[in-house]
């Protein structure tokens, strides 16, 4: 008695067997850029120079404290896509961290008009006034901080932090004593 081997089944399984394993190798080597934030925006950044890249990149370099290369990828997302309203935001999120007040509000009005009437741009503008209204209260001028927060809140109703603000700014600047004339 013989056995008979099909050998069209054996070959799809040896040729199944190698996509299989060459996909495992695969895997297991992706999964090294994905051991942290920084390392799988780095990956990504090396193969592709978007601008949706760059800002992830930058994004995790802000977390991680490294602000002069998320600036210089922050610059350079503004050099290839100059209407990035996101790059300006957080551009000027990290210029007001470094105390470069002036530079960081002129980043937020720039990304404001240029955030557009999508969803997306509507938040992004939202936290730009949000962050404006940071500024102005840094500065000391609480009534323009107010309708930042206000405009924030306007534009995007279940924003939290602006909501917050809102709330801290308003109650800074009620009038006390009763006179009524609301001077900061």
């Amino acid at each position: 008695m013989s056995l008979r081997v099909n050998h069209s089944n054996l070959i799809g399984v040896v040729i199944c067997g190698i996509i299989v394993a060459s996909l495992g190798i695969a895997t297991y080597y992706r999964n090294e850029a994905w051991q942290s934030v920084e390392s799988l925006w780095s990956d990504n950044l090396k193969k592709s120079q978007t601008t949706r890249v760059r800002i992830n990149y930058a994004a995790a370099m802000m977390q991680q404290g490294c602000f002069e290369e998320a600036i210089y990828e922050l610059t350079e997302t503004l050099k290839n896509d100059p209407q990035s309203a996101e790059a300006m935001n957080n551009l000027a999120m990290i210029y007001t961290f470094q105390d470069r007040t002036d530079e960081a509000e002129k980043m937020l009005f720039r990304a404001i008009r240029a955030s557009g009437s999508t969803a997306k741009g509507v938040g992004i503008a939202a936290s730009a006034h949000n962050n404006l209204g940071v500024i102005m209260v840094k500065k000391g001028a609480a009534r323009e901080a107010l309708g930042h927060f206000k405009k924030a809140v306007e534009l995007k109703p279940d924003f939290k932090e602006a909501r917050e603000n809102l709330k801290l700014i308003s109650q800074a600047i009620k009038p006390k004593g009763g006179n009524g004339n609301g001077k900061n």
